[in-house]
């Protein structure tokens, strides 16, 4: 006994519902005070009857005699793992094989007659089986608490009767899933010689039948590995496949983005802010890299895509993407903790910082309208005092140059933003559809201005040695694995993944290719200033430039700040936070955290740091652990 002795309180209680149920209620029933005993006390208790075989009729007279001790057993128990039990005397066996043999049919029987839903008690009694089985934890543990709530709440009290069949073997399951109530129930294991024999037994809070709830509904139903029989009268707490997947299934109508809708949203996800970096980087990095590095990077994303959609297919339930699973949600599944919980912070800074970077090139651009407008961009310089200060600079990526600014425009884009931020994914796709037409237009623009400026065709490097910014930002630019998921929830089933993914990558490669090889040779090489693409044009004087430097941010990053914002809120709530405070981060913080990147370098840190740091392990490491 020294060595349960050694054990904390939480050892002592698992290797405690290790031991066989008959003994461990047997053990209670001799030790009056069971209820104030601790754990390691009552593993000592129980572990003394070890040396002498329990009959089973005090037990059964116990269960029946003792409701209360019963009732203070199942509120402080965790679901029961089956053990062996003693060994059976020889002519106790012969009886029991002879009572199995009368009382065999050819299939299970049908439980009695529904007593009740599961009232608040009882709700939260299994609510903790279900929080600590492993089985369960494998079909419910990466949902959020209201599906949980939902499942328990469609479970039903069944009355069972000594003799009574629950699961018969060799006979295909049942679709249901079972947690004891009352009672003991034998599982019983059918010898080559058609003899029966027990190998465990299931007690109050023991959990079986619960892989019937995540089989594959296209493959063969399961069949029975052994035969589950109550040895007394006993409820089970019983669990419908359909009504498991009714409680988790997507609401109706949810899936309601087509092909090109999909193909749109995602070139929107892809078709960010870091465009205005292409030219400068095929001036860096030389023509021939920027194709490539686009083109391998387009490929191994696909590929990371496919990997993470299957593996949401593979979740319990989700074979055909019937239930509502975030990014999130397959962290939490498929890896351990102390991964997952790392995973999660990852992905969230991936997430925000993406999030600023929309939200920087967006009000940047908007002050230079405003300085087209009115002369200068208005802002307030923030330090030890506050000042108003009108930005008049044309030489840097803002009108503020380096100094520490919070500008109007980034308020403005704020104000515009929030109120599509705070609302669900389908409301946003047709503004999907307008960005992405807008930048077409709007590149068959550039590329025409580029084409005519006095410096073109200015000679391009094939490729370079200076390659790290443009791996950086292409990897940032890459970056749409983590946001599958949730286009996934809201596909339409007949919507094919693959072809989806090509298309979108082509469009990118291409689009990005051409303006960045065309947009290098229009001016002389500027990729180690602070300017831009859009710096550039808004510099050349030309009206129609300028208003297409004006029109993006509205067009593209506009539109896509919401969908990022909803992407992060999903998943956060996903993750069991309160709204309000998923809202707070989604929506309010990554504004706050803009303002000291806003001036100077930040947007390009931003860029390379997202990349290298946070959205390659997102999105192309985690996609192959899982």
């Amino acid at each position: 006994m020294q060595q349960s002795v050694d054990l904390d309180e939480a050892q002592c209680r698992n290797a405690l519902y290790k031991l066989p149920c008959e003994q461990r209620m047997a053990a209670a029933e001799q030790h009056p005070n069971w209820s104030r005993m601790t754990w390691q006390e009552k593993l000592r208790a129980t572990k003394s009857l070890n040396a002498s075989p329990v009959s089973s009729q005090p037990f059964l007279e116990f269960t029946r005699s003792m409701p209360e001790l019963g009732q203070e057993f199942r509120r402080r128990t965790t679901p029961l793992t089956p053990a062996s039990i003693p060994e059976t005397p020889m002519d106790e066996r012969r009886s029991l094989e002879a009572r199995v043999a009368r009382c065999r049919r050819p299939e299970s029987l049908p439980l009695r007659q529904s007593l009740a839903a599961p009232d608040a008690g009882q709700q939260e009694w299994l609510k903790l089986i279900f929080e600590t089985s492993d089985g369960l934890k494998v079909a419910m543990g990466h949902h959020r608490e209201e599906l949980l709530w939902a499942v328990i709440r469609a479970m039903r009290l069944q009355q069972v009767q000594a003799n009574d069949t629950i699961l018969q073997q060799g006979k295909v399951a049942s679709q249901r899933m079972y947690i004891v109530a009352e009672g003991v129930f034998d599982v019983l294991a059918q010898r080559s010689d058609g003899s029966y024999v027990t190998v465990c037994q299931h007690g109050p809070g023991s959990v079986f039948g619960s892989s019937s709830l995540t089989s594959d509904p296209s493959g063969d139903r399961r069949v029975c590995a052994a035969t589950v029989r109550a040895r007394s009268q006993g409820q089970l707490w019983t669990l419908e496949k359909r009504a498991w997947e009714q409680a988790l299934c997507a609401p109706a109508g949810a899936k309601s983005i087509g092909l090109v809708g999909g193909v749109m949203l995602l070139i929107n996800n892809l078709a960010g802010p870091t465009i205005v970096s292409m030219p400068a980087l095929a001036q860096e990095a030389g023509w021939f890299s920027l194709f490539l590095v686009q083109t391998v990077v387009a490929g191994f994303s696909s590929l990371c895509g496919l990997m993470l959609i299957e593996a949401m297919r593979s979740i319990p339930g989700n074979h055909s993407f019937e239930q509502t699973i975030e990014f999130t949600n397959l962290a939490s599944f498929y890896l351990p903790h102390e991964l997952y919980v790392g995973t999660m912070i990852c992905y969230h800074v991936n997430s925000i910082l993406n999030l600023m970077s929309l939200i920087i090139q967006s009000g940047q651009v908007m002050d230079y309208i405003m300085l087209n407008i009115y002369g200068c961009a208005p802002g307030l310089q923030l330090g030890l005092q506050a000042a108003y200060v009108c930005g008049t600079q044309t030489d840097s990526v803002t009108p503020f140059g380096d100094r520490l600014v919070l500008s109007s425009s980034m308020l403005a884009v704020a104000l515009i933003c929030a109120p599509f931020a705070v609302k669900n994914l389908d409301d946003n796709v047709i503004l999907q559809y307008l960005a992405v037409i807008g930048l077409i237009v709007m590149a068959v623009i550039w590329i025409g201005l580029l084409l005519s400026e006095p410096a073109f065709p200015n000679p391009l490097p094939i490729a370079t040695a200076s390659q790290s910014s443009l791996i950086g930002t292409v990897l940032f630019n890459f970056a749409f694995t983590s946001a599958l998921p949730s286009w996934v929830n809201e596909k339409k089933p007949d919507v094919p993944v693959g072809t989806t993914f090509w298309t979108t990558m082509c469009f990118v490669v291409v689009l990005y290719s051409v303006v960045g090889i065309v947009g290098g040779m229009a001016y002389a090489p500027f990729y180690d200033t602070n300017e831009n693409l859009f710096s550039k044009l808004n510099a050349g004087g030309s009206k129609v430039g300028q208003a297409t430097v004006a029109a993006y941010p509205m067009l593209q990053n506009v539109t896509s700040i919401p969908v990022l914002a909803i992407l992060i809120r999903c998943n956060l709530i996903q993750g069991g936070l309160p709204p309000a405070a998923a809202t707070f981060i989604a929506v309010a913080l990554p504004w706050l955290m803009s303002i000291p990147f806003y001036t100077g370098s930040g947007f390009d840190t931003i860029a390379e740091v997202g990349g290298l740091a946070t959205s390659s392990v997102i999105n192309f490491i985690i996609p192959l652990i899982m």
